[in-house]
């Protein structure tokens, strides 16, 4: 059996291969692989530079109706001259996701859907020792 992800078993293999190929089978009837993105750059002027970067991570429920991912946009400046740098940024963080307080068979769709945005200045100064 090949396996592109990660999978349960034993350590010595001579454990209930049953049990384990139980959860294997249904996690992956839960979950799908997903694809996650991340794109950055850089402009450098002299001692000034900007910044900017998204990243985007996708829905791993298999279940159309579960919709849960995240999308982080930042941009920023830098200043760097004689062993000095400053640096600002401004991340924005945009998430869908659930909660499965728990799972019974009678009601295996009960969840909540929680949507969030969050922003964030991030400032880091710092000194060249030579």
């Amino acid at each position: 059996m090949t396996n592109n992800g990660s999978h349960f078993n034993s350590a010595d293999n001579t454990s209930d291969n049953n049990y384990f190929s139980s959860v294997n089978s249904t996690i992956k009837s839960y979950y799908k692989s997903s694809f996650n993105f991340r794109l950055g750059g850089e402009l450098k002027f002299t001692s000034i530079a900007a910044r900017a970067g998204v990243a985007y991570y996708m829905n791993p429920y298999r279940q159309s109706e579960l919709k849960a991912d995240r999308l982080i946009l930042s941009g920023g400046v830098g200043y760097r001259n004689k062993g000095i740098f400053i640096d600002l940024t401004y991340v924005q963080d945009f998430t869908r996701d659930l909660n499965f307080p728990y799972r019974l068979a009678e009601n295996a769709n009960a969840f909540a859907s929680l949507k969030e945005s969050v922003g964030s200045i991030f400032m880091t100064v710092g000194f060249k020792f030579e």
